[in-house]
């Protein structure tokens, strides 16, 4: 009932049914729960930690678009520690384990925008 289909907006009840499924190992389940927190929908306060963990848990039940959350979130340090190589392994991961999703050739263009815009600091830097 997050969109009022079916009924009237209830976010509660929305989240409660999102966590369940994320529970149940719903991939969508966990992604629609991480979008709660992460974007503090319905009047929830954001609480990024536990969206990066509904957007793990969401890419472990192979919810692709989770998995790119995670990246995202990783590179960012929302609810984690900055870190882009680990965001770059996330990514590369995700291309790896899901080769023929329509999500793989995302995560390779977000993997090597990070590697290329890395080693172009090194450089400037005068590191090779």
């Amino acid at each position: 009932r997050r969109d009022g289909v079916g009924g009237p907006v209830d976010m509660e009840m929305a989240r409660q049914g999102f966590s369940l499924a994320c529970a149940g190992k719903s991939g969508v389940g966990c992604f629609e729960q991480g979008r709660i927190y992460a974007e503090g929908l319905g009047g929830y306060r954001k609480h990024l930690g536990n969206a990066i963990n509904s957007f793990a848990a969401g890419c472990a039940w192979k919810h692709y678009d989770s998995c790119l959350r995670v990246g995202d979130m990783t590179l960012a340090g929302q609810g984690v520690t900055a870190d882009a190589a680990r965001a770059i392994k996330t990514y590369q991961a995700v291309a790896k384990r899901y080769p023929n999703s329509s999500y793989a050739p995302e995560a390779l263009y977000r993997s090597a925008r990070l590697r290329l815009a890395h080693r172009r600091a090194s450089l400037r830097a005068g590191v090779r």
